[in-house]
C-alpha cells in the first residue's frame, strides 16, 4: 500500500502524536507499505528520510512552538498525485488534516484518523479563551472534532475511554471507532540495553548523588501535564526524606513557570529539568529512574506509562479512566486519587523494598502486550478493510 500519514507535528518534536506517528511508520515499513509524511515546515530533515514532505506553515501567534499549514500547495499536490497515494492516516485536527481532507475528496482517496488528543482539555491554549468562556470553547472544540470525524471512514482511538467520548460526547458510531493501543520498541527501554557506567555518568551529569531515589517524569512540559502537583508533592517528600529527587523530561510552554514554582518552594536544587532530549536517548533517562510519577488527567492513552512500564519502573499516578486497560492498583502500578496522597503514595513504594520490586516487574510483563508489531498489524487491518470495501 501506499500510505500518506498527515501531522502538524512530527520529529525531531517529542510528544505522545510524534512517537505513536512514527512507531506506526517504521512497522508499516517493515510490512512491506510505502509511507509518506506531510507535515509542516518547521521539521528538520533527516539525511536518511526521503519520504518526508513538508506544507508551507507560519508559527501560531499564541505559541511559536506550533505552525499553522497552508491548505493550498500545488506542489504538495503533485507529489500525492505522483505518489499514488491509496489511504490517507490524519493525525490532526487543524490546517495539516484541512489539506489531507481537501486531497482525499480531489483524488478519491480513502480517510483514516486517529484521536490523539482531548482537545477539551487544552482550550487554555486558544486565544481569547478568557473572553469566550471555557465551556463555549468545549463546546466549539467537539463540534470541529465531529467535523474532522466526518469525513473518515474509519476513527482509531488509543483506548475505550477515547471511544467512550467520541461516541457519548461526539455521537459517532461506535462501529466506525477502532481501539488500538500505540505499541512501543521495547528494547529501547529495557535496562539491559544500557550498561551501568553509562547510567551512573547520565545521573552524575545530571547532578544526582548515587543514593538519591530518583521520581522521573517524561513528556511535554504543560499546564495540563500537572507537574505542579508533582513539585508540590515533592516538597511534603523532602520534609521526611531528603534522598528524594525529581527529574523532569521535555520541554514545553510551562518550564519556566514550573522552575520558579521550585524556587519558591526552596527544592529547586532537588528538582532538575532537561530540556529537549532527542528520542534516541529517552530510554537512557528512564533507566535512570526510580519510579515514574505522574498526575496528568488529559491524557488518551499515555505511551509515557507503557515505556516507564518497559523500563521496569514502579508507576506512580493520579487515577485517570484511560489507565484503567493498563494499570491495576498495587499490582503492576500505584494510583493517587487526591493530589495530597502524591506523598503517601511515592511512600507507600519506597518504604517497601518487595513491594517496589514485584511493581516493576508486574509492570515490565504488561508492558510487553503493547508492542509495535500488533500496534501495526491492527492499523494495517483497518487500511486493508477500507480498500477491500
Amino acid at each position: 500500500m501506499n500510505i500518506g500519514m498527515f501531522s502538524d507535528t512530527y520529529l525531531p518534536d517529542i510528544n505522545g502524536v510524534v512517537v505513536s506517528l512514527s512507531m506506526l511508520e517504521n512497522e508499516l515499513e517493515r510490512l512491506g507499505h510505502n509511507v509518506y509524511v506531510f507535515t509542516t515546515t518547521k521539521h528538520i530533515s533527516q539525511p536518511d528520510k526521503n519520504n518526508v514532505f513538508k506544507l508551507p506553515s507560519l508559527p501560531l501567534i499564541t505559541n511559536k512552538d506550533y505552525r499553522m499549514a497552508s491548505v493550498v500547495s500545488k506542489k504538495t499536490e503533485k507529489v500525492i498525485h505522483d505518489l499514488n497515494i491509496e489511504i490517507i492516516h490524519t493525525h490532526t485536527e487543524f490546517l495539516t488534516w484541512t489539506f489531507a481532507r481537501r486531497m482525499a475528496d480531489k483524488y478519491n482517496i480513502k480517510m483514516v484518523h486517529t484521536y490523539h488528543t482531548m482537545w477539551e482539555d487544552y482550550t487554555h491554549y486558544l486565544p481569547f479563551h478568557q473572553l469566550l468562556g471555557i465551556n463555549r470553547l468545549k463546546k466549539l472544540t467537539r463540534t470541529y472534532i465531529k467535523r474532522c470525524g466526518s469525513h473518515s471512514l474509519a476513527l482509531i482511538a488509543p483506548t475505550e475511554k477515547t471511544r467512550n467520548y467520541l461516541v457519548q460526547i461526539c455521537a459517532f458510531n461506535r462501529e466506525k471507532i477502532h481501539v488500538i493501543p500505540t505499541g512501543i520498541d521495547h528494547e529501547r527501554f529495557r535496562r539491559r540495553s544500557y550498561n551501568e557506567t553509562e547510567l551512573s555518568n547520565l545521573r552524575a551529569l545530571l547532578g544526582f548523588r548515587p543514593d538519591d531515589r530518583i521520581l522521573l517524569f517524561v513528556g511535554r512540559v504543560a499546564k495540563e501535564k500537572s507537574i505542579d502537583v508533582l513539585i508540590t508533592g515533592m516538597k511534603v517528600l523532602l520534609e521526611s526524606n531528603p534522598a528524594f529527587a525529581m527529574l523532569i523530561v521535555g520541554f514545553g510552554p510551562a518550564e519556566e513557570e514550573l522552575m520558579e514554582l521550585a524556587e519558591k518552594l526552596g527544592i529547586s536544587n532537588r528538582v532538575k529539568f532537561t530540556g529537549r532530549v532527542e528520542y534516541d536517548r529517552i530510554g537512557l533517562y528512564y533507566n535512570i529512574g526510580d519510579a515514574f510519577v505522574m498526575a496528568s488527567t488529559s491524557e488518551t492513552q499515555g505511551i509515557t506509562y507503557i515505556e516507564a512500564m518497559a523500563a521496569g519502573l514502579p508507576v506512580i499516578a493520579k487515577y485517570d479512566p484511560c489507565l484503567e486497560e493498563l494499570i491495576r492498583d498495587n499490582e503492576n502500578g500505584v494510583f493517587f486519587y487526591e493530589n495530597s496522597a502524591f506523598h503517601g503514595a511515592v511512600l507507600s513504594v519506597f518504604n517497601n523494598t518487595a513491594f517496589s520490586e514485584r511493581i516493576g516487574q508486574m509492570a515490565q510483563l504488561t508492558a510487553e502486550d503493547y508492542s509495535i508489531e500488533q500496534y501495526g498489524l491492527r492499523v494495517e487491518n483497518v487500511y486493508r478493510s477500507l480498500l477491500e470495501s
